[in-house]
């Protein structure tokens, strides 16, 4: 798990350093064990990423609230 509701994250893609919190989490949504994640990155409804556990295995994500990073 990368984090839970309320902490604040970040990842790395091809262009930019992101940053964001952790608004909800589906956990164990599939048979594969994998957890989505809602997370906003601005004040707006729009401002939001999607993403799940397996993609966040590539993107170097960081959590900032607690201090671990997940490679």
């Amino acid at each position: 798990m990368y984090g839970i509701v309320g902490e604040t994250i970040q990842w790395e893609t091809p262009r930019a350093i992101i940053t964001g919190e952790i608004m909800f989490v589906h956990n164990n949504l599939t048979d594969n064990n994998v957890d989505y994640y809602s997370i906003a990155t601005g004040p707006e409804p729009m401002d939001r990423h999607f993403l799940d556990s397996n993609m966040m295995k590539t993107l170097n994500v960081k959590n900032l609230s607690n201090g671990e990073q997940y490679v």
